[in-house]
């Protein structure tokens, strides 16, 4: 049975420009490998979940898709993970860590799921600052500086010739707009032909007729930057004063006048033609124009800091005949000022749409101040006798709020057969498969879901192996309608993970819980050829003989393995009586000897017992060791594995 989880729905996303940390003026030089030849290329912004304008402001939260390139010639990077961190004070980061997919020599990817950070306002200049260490198998990376460009940019087109000594000179027009909020920054770039810069004047004239002095013939050379990729960048912040510079000036300077002259820019005077003038003022020399680029920040605000929308899972009673509703809980974790909008959609599980249930997919919206709403599915009636059913509801991304928890498993218990106490769950001890994580449906990665059901005082353990394709790394939780998901761990230095949890209720619990698997490693594009392995185990413990009566005492003895284990064991009396319950803590490799006659409940009976715990299938051993001080024997009673 597969369900397809949440996919993005990127709007509003940019290309952002990445500069990998270099010496002053010279941001864009590249770093000797270290550890793995992985590098930053580029970024993909997303503020969907902001106000949608394409570009980071203050009082925004930001999804970002980090691009990677492989830049060993001889090395296929595998197992890489990366975790992001910002310098720039105010800038949070939320969603620190991602997967990619195995990068051969020079190849390119982007990471498995987005980041995501946090704007306080006032926060953003023109650049963003963070940094992002890179693991794979072959090494891990000092981290990597990434500059993210934070304002809007407004590039020229064409090219303008520049005439010999002539004050007028020439302009490339650049035409701002749809800026809201007041100029706060701005930054100017050039690429310009010429052989003698000292004969150059340049400056950048506001829309309201406000110039500014950007650079006045400085240097003994030629032109201003190497071409449109590689420019000379005027900037407030730069410790270099472009009087300093020689030709081709590359990379950051500051200008000969502050461009915050500009700051307050509002309305008409910000939204209009700039022009960045280039003027001739020695005979002799002609030159040309190539390109120009704006970059500028306003204090225009997001929305607000990131806010996340989870949805919980839900049962209900099939019934007889008719439709019933039944109500998923989506739930923000904060209240907006603004519109909050999420979409949704149901899928087939083993439940199928018309015949067990109604299909539904749409927009749900939040109200400012609103935190809780509910998605309506119907559940259709019947009277076959068969297996309780699965369907998902999947939540996509929305505008102004990011999905933390978008899979909810809508659970259809059938009432036409025997009572639900008596069901036998859809995955029991012993259960095994192989299978892949090619979606179902091609716009949501997969989402593969394992119901079963808890015996009282029980423990368990699902394991789950990737064994081809891309599915690593692959995620592993448990969850039911009541209780918040449980992750699994690694199991050794590969890809196996281990998820093991105890069920100490005394009746069959209501609700199955679910192991649910997907992978991050390859989503909406894992195929057939994307496998794993999932294992159910049954961990609890059973002894079948302890004796405290008469002449006998019984001893219990466990040995914990490698790590430490929590371990609850169960005293019952033949007739099933719960006599007592001993809960401990076994450090890692330590045996605990267990005197029972030392218990008060236990003195003068006996029975059997049961050991529930949260170590792997197979690794806490025993035994009951029983004295019979009148005769002198010994004898053992070993310790098993229960499996019902």
């Amino acid at each position: 049975m597969s369900l397809g989880a949440r996919s993005r729905r990127l709007q509003s996303v940019v290309l952002a420009v990445v500069l990998i940390a270099s010496p002053a003026g010279a941001r864009a030089e590249r770093e000797t490998p270290a550890g793995n030849g992985l590098f930053p290329s580029a970024v993909l912004i997303d503020d969907s979940s902001g106000n949608s304008n394409g570009r980071i402001d203050p009082n925004e939260c930001v999804a970002l898709a980090i691009q990677l390139v492989n830049q060993d010639p001889t090395t296929t990077e595998t197992g890489i993970s990366a975790t992001l961190s910002s310098v720039t004070p105010g800038v949070t980061v939320v969603t620190a860590t991602s997967a990619y997919p195995d990068l051969p020599p020079f190849a390119v990817s982007f990471n498995v799921t987005s980041y995501r950070i946090s704007v306080g306002p006032g926060a953003v200049n023109t650049t963003i600052e963070l940094a992002l260490t890179i693991t794979s198998n072959q090494g891990t990376a000092p981290p990597r500086q990434v500059f993210v460009d934070a304002g809007q940019l407004f590039p020229s087109s064409g090219t303008a010739a520049i005439p010999d000594n002539n004050p007028t000179g020439a302009f490339l027009p650049l035409n701002v707009t749809g800026l809201s909020g007041a100029l706060t920054k701005v930054e100017v770039t050039v690429h310009i032909l010429h052989s003698a810069t000292d004969q150059l004047d340049l400056t950048l004239e506001s829309p309201g007729g406000t110039i500014i002095d950007l650079s006045s013939d400085n240097g003994l050379g030629a032109n201003y930057g190497a071409n449109c990729g590689a420019v000379t960048t005027f900037d407030d912040d730069s410790p270099t004063p472009i009087t300093a510079g020689t030709p081709p000036f590359l990379g950051v300077w500051r200008p000969e006048q502050p461009l915050s002259a500009l700051a307050g820019l509002t309305g008409a005077n910000l939204n209009g033609q700039w022009r960045v003038r280039v003027a001739d003022d020695t005979a002799g020399v002609t030159g040309t124009i190539q390109c120009v680029t704006l970059r500028i920040q306003t204090d225009a605000q997001g929305p607000g800091t990131c806010r996340t929308i989870s949805i919980g899972d839900r049962s209900v009673i099939e019934g007889n005949q008719g439709t019933q509703t039944v109500l998923f809980p989506v739930t923000m974790d904060a209240p907006s000022t603004e519109l909050v909008d999420v979409q949704f959609l149901t899928a087939d599980g083993t439940a199928l749409a018309g015949s067990d249930y109604l299909a539904s997919s749409g927009i749900l919206t939040f109200s400012p101040g609103e935190v809780s709403k509910v998605i309506p599915v119907g559940v259709v009636g019947d009277l076959a006798d068969e297996l309780d059913e699965l369907f998902g509801v999947f939540l996509l991304e929305g505008h102004g709020a990011f999905v933390q928890d978008g899979t909810a498993l809508g659970i259809i218990h059938d009432d036409d057969g025997a009572a639900s106490s008596d069901r036998v769950g859809w995955v029991s001890h012993g259960y095994e498969i192989y299978t892949h994580l090619a979606p179902v449906n091609p716009t949501v990665p997969d989402l593969d879901a394992y119901p079963l059901w808890e015996d009282p005082h029980s423990s368990y353990e699902v394991v789950v192996d990737a064994l081809s394709g891309d599915v690593q790394p692959l995620s592993l939780q448990l969850a039911n309608t009541t209780t918040v998901p449980i992750d699994s761990v690694p199991v050794g230095s590969g890809p196996a993970r281990s998820l093991r949890w105890i069920y100490d209720g005394s009746t069959m619990p209501q609700e199955p819980v679910v192991a649910r698997v997907a992978s991050g490693g390859c989503g909406t594009s894992c195929g057939a050829d994307d496998t794993y392995r999932l294992r159910v185990y049954e961990t609890t413990l059973s002894i079948s003989r302890f004796n405290n009566a008469n002449s006998q005492v019984s001893v219990v003895l466990l040995q914990a393995p490698a790590y430490a284990v929590q371990a609850t064991l169960l005293f019952w009396s033949p007739a099933g009586t719960l006599l007592h319950r001993e809960q401990r803590a076994l450090a890692p490799r330590s045996t605990l000897i267990l005197p029972t006659q030392t218990i008060p409940a236990l003195q003068g009976a006996g029975g059997s017992i049961t050991v529930i715990h949260d170590a792997r299938y197979g690794e806490l051993v025993g035994k009951v060791v029983t004295i019979d001080a009148a005769s002198g024997f010994a004898f053992d009673t070993p310790m098993s594995q229960r499996t019902r």
